[in-house]
C-alpha cells in the first residue's frame, strides 16, 4: 500500500507554477452522456457545503450554494437529458445526514466534501473511483501530489481533488492594537511562536469582554483546532500510519493540562464543552474572541465577505502558526477539499455523476477557489494568487500540513470518540491523565475493530 504523502512541495510549488499558465485545460467534463434528449432522465442529487454566499462571494444577496447551483444549470443546459438538484448541507449536522443517507441507501450522486470524510465514505465501500475516468490531458493537469491525496488505502482514487488549505491562526489586529500589544504577534518567516509567547498575547488582549481565543468541543467538528495545539507540544492521538491511538504520553498529557488552564486564567471563553466550530467563527467576526485556531485563507475570506456586506464590523486581520513548545515542530491537519460520486446501481445514473463531478472540478470551475482563497489544484488555474502575500505565505507553509489519520476506516469513529473527553477535561470531570487514557482505549477499540 503506498502511504499518502501529505504534500509540503505541492502547495508551494503550486504558487509558484505560473509557467503552467500556458497548459491551459479547457476540458469540463467528459461529455459522454451527451446532449441527448431522447431516453429517460438523469437524475442527480448533488449535495456540498459550500465555502461562499453568492457567485463570487461578494454579491449583497447572496446565498450559500448559488455556486453550486449555478454549476449545476451550466452543466444541465449541455445534458439536456440530466436534471440535478443541489443541496447545501451546514457544518453542524451535514455530516450526520450523509451517514443516515448511506444507511437509508438514499445518499446523493455528488458531494463536496474532504478526505477526512472521503475515506471514511470509501471504506463504506460506497464510492466510485476515477481512475479509469480521465483522460491523459484531463490527469495531466492534476497536480501529481493532489491526485495522491484522494488515493485510497487500495490504491484507486476516490474523488476529483478540487481545493487544499493550510491550517493556521487568524488574528484580529485591531483589538491587539487596540491594547497595545501588537508587537507581541509575529511578523517574521514563517510567524512561528512559542506558547509562552502566545499566552503573552492571550493575556494582553483577553480584557473588557474579549478572550483571547475559545476552545472547541462541542461536537467532532473543529477537532483538528485542538490536535494542531496538541502537536506544538509533540502529542498526536494517533501513531502516523493510524493504526495506534497515542495521546496517553507525557507530551499528551502536558498538553491536556495547558489547554485546560488556558480557561482558568480567562485566557479561552468559559464554556469549551459546548462550542462549535461554527461558533467560533462567529464569535472571532462579533470580536468576542482575538485569535481563531484551525482555520485557513478560506475562513480569511469569509470574514473579509461579512465586513463587505456589512454583516460585521470591519477590523484588520494578521495571522500566524499555531504555537509551539519551542522544541517540537508542530503541524496542522491539512484536509483537501474533493469531490466524490456514489454508487447508485444504476449505470446511466452513475456515468452521469461521473462526469458531472469532473465537470465540476476542472476548467473554469477549478479557478472558483479563488472566491474563497483556497488553492487550487490544477496546473492550468496555478496563477490565481500571484503576488498575494498571504496565499503566498499559506502555500509555504504547508510543509507543516500533516496527515493526522485521515485514511484510517476507523477516523471517524475516533474523532467522535475525542469531543466526549474533551468535554470531561474542560468541565473537570476527569483530569488530563484520565482523560488521555480514557481516549486511547476507545480510540484503540474503534481501530481494532476494523483489523
Amino acid at each position: 500500500m503506498k502511504k499518502k504523502r501529505i504534500f509540503a512541495a505541492a502547495l508551494a510549488g503550486l504558487m509558484l507554477a505560473s509557467l503552467f499558465a500556458g497548459c491551459s485545460n479547457n476540458n469540463t467534463g467528459g461529455g459522454d452522456t451527451g446532449n441527448d434528449s431522447s431516453g429517460d432522465t438523469i437524475n442527480l442529487r448533488y449535495w456540498g457545503y459550500s465555502r461562499w454566499k453568492g457567485l463570487t462571494g461578494t454579491e449583497e444577496n447572496g446565498e450559500f450554494g448559488d455556486w453550486e447551483k449555478k454549476v449545476a444549470e451550466d452543466y444541465m443546459k449541455e445534458h439536456s437529458n440530466v436534471k440535478i438538484e443541489y443541496e447545501n448541507l451546514p457544518w453542524n449536522g451535514g455530516p450526520e445526514k450523509v451517514e443516515v443517507a448511506i444507511a437509508s441507501k438514499t445518499q446523493p450522486d455528488v458531494l463536496e466534501d474532504g478526505t477526512l470524510r472521503g475515506f471514511g465514505y470509501a471504506g463504506q465501500g460506497v464510492l466510485l473511483t476515477f481512475d479509469d475516468e480521465l483522460t491523459e490531458e484531463e490527469r495531466a493537469d492534476i497536480i501529481d501530489t493532489e491526485w495522491d491525496q484522494v488515493e485510497y488505502t487500495d490504491g484507486t482514487h476516490i474523488a476529483m481533488p478540487w481545493a487544499n488549505m493550510s491550517s493556521f491562526m487568524l488574528i484580529n489586529k485591531t483589538l491587539f492594537e487596540k491594547a497595545g500589544a501588537v508587537d507581541l504577534l509575529p511578523t517574521e518567516g514563517d510567524r512561528s511562536w512559542t506558547f509562552d509567547e502566545f499566552e503573552k498575547a492571550l493575556a494582553a488582549v483577553s480584557k473588557d469582554g474579549v478572550y483571547g481565543m475559545a476552545l472547541v468541543a462541542g461536537n467532532e467538528q473543529g477537532d483538528a483546532k485542538g490536535m494542531n495545539l496538541m502537536r506544538g507540544f509533540g502529542a498526536s492521538i494517533l501513531s502516523p500510519d493510524g493504526s495506534k491511538a497515542t495521546l496517553n504520553t507525557p507530551e499528551g498529557v502536558k498538553a491536556l493540562t495547558w489547554m485546560a488552564s488556558l480557561i482558568d486564567k480567562g485566557y479561552a471563553m468559559p464554556g469549551a464543552e459546548t462550542i462549535t466550530a461554527p461558533d467560533v467563527i462567529d464569535y472571532f467576526s462579533q470580536q468576542k474572541v482575538a485569535i481563531i485556531d484551525g482555520v485557513g485563507t478560506g475562513n480569511l475570506a469569509e470574514f473579509e465577505q461579512r465586513m463587505e456586506r456589512g454583516d460585521s464590523e470591519k477590523f484588520d486581520i494578521t495571522w500566524a502558526l499555531t504555537p509551539n513548545d519551542g522544541t517540537h515542530e508542530g503541524g496542522f491537519n491539512a484536509n483537501p477539499v474533493c469531490v466524490m460520486a456514489f454508487k447508485s446501481g444504476d449505470e446511466a445514473r452513475e456515468k452521469a455523476a461521473i462526469d458531472f463531478t469532473k465537470f465540476v472540478t476542472s476548467g473554469e470551475n477549478a479557478k472558483a477557489v479563488q472566491y474563497a482563497k483556497l488553492m487550487p489544484t490544477r496546473k492550468s488555474a496555478s496563477d490565481l494568487y500571484e503576488g498575494d502575500e498571504i496565499m503566498t505565505w499559506s502555500s509555504e507553509i504547508m510543509k507543516y500540513g500533516v496527515d493526522p489519520g485521515f485514511i484510517s476506516p476507523a477516523y471517524s469513529k475516533i474523532r467522535a470518540v475525542l469531543y466526549p473527553e474533551l468535554q470531561a477535561l474542560y468541565t473537570k470531570a476527569k483530569t488530563p491523565e484520565r482523560v488521555a487514557a480514557d481516549f486511547d482505549t476507545a480510540a484503540q477499540a474503534e481501530i481494532d475493530k476494523l483489523k
